[in-house]
């Protein structure tokens, strides 16, 4: 799907297909905003923490740097990606003034932070399953004895 934003033509990058470089970036850039600290809460429903991320990431400050590692200039691909791509792709996004460009950036941002979510769920499970079966095997020994 390709997206004006500013008169600029952008696509959403195939996430499976980044570089460990892009995959680095968009690590550091969710830790700086606070991202990869915000569990879900003991109750809270999955729209109730999905919103709550998109607040973290607009309070944080890094919603065009987050997006700089989302989106791809039309026509460039995942494995020509760089951070110096990203970061003129924040400077041109954050220089955006209109209605429909704001509503754009918006929209991106909680569509990314959702990828987000999906993630650190599908990653918090995995990390409890492990725990808990690490927890069973060394309960298992201990009962041997």
């Amino acid at each position: 799907m390709d997206l004006k934003i500013g008169g600029k033509l952008f696509t959403v990058a195939n996430m499976e297909r980044r570089t460990v470089l892009h995959d680095l970036y968009l690590q550091r850039v969710l830790r700086r905003s606070g991202l990869d600290r915000a569990i879900p809460e003991p109750g809270e429903d999955p729209e109730a923490y999905s919103l709550r991320l998109y607040g973290e990431i607009i309070a944080s400050g890094a919603v065009c740097e987050l997006l700089g590692g989302y989106l791809l200039p039309l026509g460039t691909t995942e494995d020509q990606w760089s951070a110096e791509l990203a970061a003129a792709t924040a400077a041109h996004l954050g220089a955006c003034n209109t209605e429909e460009d704001r509503r754009q950036v918006h929209q991106l941002a909680a569509e990314a932070v959702l990828g987000f979510f999906r993630r650190e769920l599908r990653s918090l499970a995995i990390s409890r399953i492990s725990s808990r079966a690490a927890a069973e095997a060394q309960r298992e020994p201990s009962a041997a004895r």
